[in-house]
């Protein structure tokens, strides 16, 4: 118990976030469910080096723990936790339908960076609606009024890969 305290700890030094994912991992696969509670202190702890948080994230999606499910919901919905783009990236990694609306809604106003993690996160969930989504990013039917012409290039590149690969897989 008093390792993974202190791992929940170090999980925020960039110096050590390599040691911190291995170490996760391995609680991971020795036993999901008890490494459980831990994965969640590191994800939602404040100050966890977004590595390490990205690597919890995908563990616990594993697990399809609904509580912690909702609570990532929750995160997302209010807007009041500091690392999003890990939101995005973890309920991504759930690869649920019933995430998709929110994202989709929510998609103009996430910073550019989550905007990228939301077309990532919805080609996870392999939608028959994601192919529409993406073709009006690739279009630009879709954007974000403040984003540079690179950002929107990135976006409809990203789009368009997202849009291939759905189809190839549908």
């Amino acid at each position: 118990m008093d390792e993974i305290k202190e791992l929940i700890q170090i999980a925020r030094d960039d110096n050590q976030k390599v040691d911190v994912i291995e170490a996760i991992q391995y609680l991971a696969n020795k036993n999901i469910e008890e490494a459980l509670p831990a994965l969640k202190d590191i994800f939602f702890h404040p100050l966890t080096n977004h590595d390490v948080r990205l690597e919890s994230g995908r563990l616990i999606a594993t697990t399809k723990s609904n509580p912690v499910y909702n609570l990532l919901i929750s995160h997302l919905i209010l807007r009041n936790f500091s690392d999003i783009i890990a939101i995005i990236y973890t309920l991504g990694e759930y690869r649920d339908n019933a995430v998709y609306d929110i994202l989709i809604r929510d998609y103009l106003t996430f910073s550019f960076e989550a905007q990228l993690e939301v077309i990532d996160a919805i080609s996870k969930i392999e939608s028959i609606q994601s192919i529409e989504f993406f073709s009006q990013v690739y279009n630009g039917e879709i954007l974000s009024p403040n984003l540079k012409h690179e950002q929107i290039q990135q976006l409809k590149e990203r789009a368009g890969d997202a849009l291939q690969n759905q189809v190839i897989d549908i």
